[in-house]
């Protein structure tokens, strides 16, 4: 920082900082928007559908493990839906977690998988896996600052 930062307030820090960061950050590629709007649209049907199946098991008096499964994968579509809309922004901590979100339903594909899963439990294992390589990439990594 120069002589004249020391004179800004936190808040004026921040925006200087800020835009140091978008001026060193590479243009928006098509790979972002492409696993952006994957992420938001893959979180939202997610949540929707999850949310409406919580719906149903609660109203039929089901209880345990298979509620807590079901909230769970609400929350954690929630969080795709999040991360998808931060890669887009170019928010640090958004690859990361959708990284983690990518982790967790390939895992969960794969015991779906095990236990009888249907052709669209290969499909969302194949989608989550390019999902992961293309988070991996230098452009998201670029993007989302490091």
């Amino acid at each position: 920082m120069s002589g004249h930062d020391d004179e800004l307030t936190p808040a004026d820090r921040r925006l200087l900082d800020r835009a140091r960061r978008a001026a060193v950050r590479p243009a928006r590629s098509a790979m972002i928007w492409w696993v952006g709007l994957a992420l938001i649209v893959l979180g939202g049907l997610g949540v929707l559908i999850s949310a409406i199946l919580l719906e149903d098991l609660t109203s039929h008096g089901e209880e345990g493990a298979v509620v807590a499964v079901t909230a769970t994968a609400v929350l954690v579509s929630a969080i795709e839906v999040a991360s998808g809309a931060g890669v887009l922004a170019g928010a640090g901590w958004s690859r990361n977690a959708a990284r983690a979100v990518c982790v967790l339903s390939i895992l969960a594909g794969l015991v779906g998988l095990l236990n009888g899963g249907s052709p669209a439990t290969v499909l969302g294992l194949a989608v989550n896996f390019v999902l992961l390589v293309a988070l991996s990439g230098e452009k998201v990594r670029a993007w989302c600052g490091g």
